[in-house]
């Protein structure tokens, strides 16, 4: 995805699993985190964002999508126990036939797409970014 282009339409059949924290607050900017529970690196890049999502509250809407990259990624109890044994309560699509994934033009786990209030694409990396790079990038757009 280029720079400014309107985020994609998270609307489907996806499993979406603690869908109570899922917010319609369209006024927030928004961080969407791809991940897989086979990424080492990924682990650890969802527990900055938990300590994101503390210090943002309700200026900061994260929503995860985990990308299956292989048949035994696609294991919903194992996702489910990830969270649970990561006490992770963010939102998050389980993206089994790579719909989202393919709408983002997502190629890599972990990825980070950071979404203005107006829900264009502001800043994109994948990889590992430092927390306080991230915490940089969404201090600029709230």
């Amino acid at each position: 995805m280029k720079i400014r282009t309107p985020m994609p339409s998270l609307d489907g059949d996806e499993l979406i699993i603690n869908e109570r924290a899922l917010t319609k607050d369209i006024s927030n900017i928004t961080l969407i985190y791809f991940w897989s529970i086979s990424c080492n690196q990924c682990e650890t890049s969802i527990i900055k964002l938990k300590e994101l999502q503390q210090l943002f509250q309700n200026k900061l809407t994260i929503i995860a999508i985990h990308m299956p990259r292989s048949e035994e990624d696609k294991d919903v109890k194992a996702i489910k126990s990830k969270l649970k044994q990561l006490a992770i309560a963010l939102p998050v699509y389980v993206d089994q036939h790579l719909r989202l994934t393919n709408a983002f033009e997502n190629r890599f786990v972990p990825a980070y797409y950071l979404f203005d209030k107006e829900k264009k694409l502001r800043f994109y990396q994948a990889g590992v970014p430092s927390k306080k790079l991230l915490q940089q990038k969404i201090e600029r757009f709230i």
